[in-house]
């Protein structure tokens, strides 16, 4: 196998291998792979119509994800000749619940290790476009209270003659030189890059507006039944702007036929993790770093 660094001319022949994938997780659509494609070092590689995609974490280790397409067996056995013919560890990383089967049939000793971090917080659409009953209480106090202060507020489906007011949206409340964490100066960096590339990405979005002026926008994109939420930002000089930007997404999605949204990980964040709570997930879409071991 060969691989090249992935980069955003690519995506028009990986996109079609999302739609094989057999999880909801984020990891394998445009928003999850290609937003953090420079951040993990992603590299990737075609072979007998299978998808293989090659990293590195922070402190430099190569993982693979699993092979999507084809024969899997035969992926699997690909990715562990690739890795004893270039002494590497044969690892695959954020490796979906509906995997571990098929590698535990596959592979004779396994050592399986779970990463809370990277899963998923999956949601029912209708939950978020209703916000009903005692456990939303809270979600729909920040609803009225949006609703109450600002009653000349619009949304509507994000074009691309509204990316020029997105972007002065962002300069202005999300500077990059204002963060302090490279993950969080990585995703501003890759939102700027959707934006500037809206057709290529291909994805759905939505901008909120208070009197004319956009205060919050969110994206993401449809596989199958379900919507990934890559990107949502709000000016949180407007209280309930975010829960404004979550039911009203929802409530578009909810018309198209989506069940579920996938809100994505909290990546070990405590705030994430309590703003993602606060929606009463579903479920949560674990994922798992697999190592073969013989």
């Amino acid at each position: 196998m060969e691989f090249s660094p992935l980069k955003l001319q690519d995506l028009e022949q990986v996109r079609p291998f999302f739609q094989l994938t057999k999880s909801r997780t984020c990891d394998f659509s445009a928003g999850g792979m290609f937003m953090w494609r420079d951040y993990f070092r992603m590299e990737f590689c075609i072979e007998h119509k299978t998808l293989f995609t090659k990293l590195k974490n922070a402190a430099g280790e190569t993982f693979f994800t699993v092979p999507i397409g084809g024969d899997e067996g035969q992926g699997l056995d690909q990715i562990r000749t690739y890795c004893r013919e270039a002494g590497l560890p044969c690892r695959l990383c954020t490796v979906p619940a509906e995997y571990l089967r098929n590698l535990a049939d596959h592979f004779q000793e396994l050592n399986i290790l779970q990463q809370p971090e990277y899963a998923d917080y999956l949601y029912l659409a209708a939950d978020l476009a209703n916000f009903q009953g005692k456990k939303f209480g809270g979600q729909r106090n920040h609803l009225r209270k949006f609703l109450n202060t600002n009653p000349g507020w619009t949304f509507q489906e994000l074009t691309q003659a509204d990316i020029p007011e997105i972007l002065r949206f962002l300069e202005r409340c999300f500077r990059l030189d204002a963060l302090s964490f490279q993950s969080a100066r990585e995703e501003e960096k890759m939102t700027l890059e959707v934006l500037n590339n809206y057709a290529l990405y291909g994805m759905t979005g939505a901008v909120l507006r208070v009197d004319g002026e956009i205060i919050g926008f969110t994206l993401g994109e449809i596989i199958r039944d379900t919507l990934l939420l890559h990107i949502e930002k709000a000016d949180r000089n407007y209280p309930g702007a975010y829960q404004m930007i979550v039911n009203q997404f929802a409530l578009r999605a909810v018309e198209k036929g989506i069940v579920y949204i996938n809100r994505e990980e909290d990546m070990g964040d405590p705030g994430l993790r309590y703003s993602k709570l606060s929606y009463n997930p579903v479920t949560s879409l674990k994922k798992y770093v697999v190592e073969v071991m013989a």
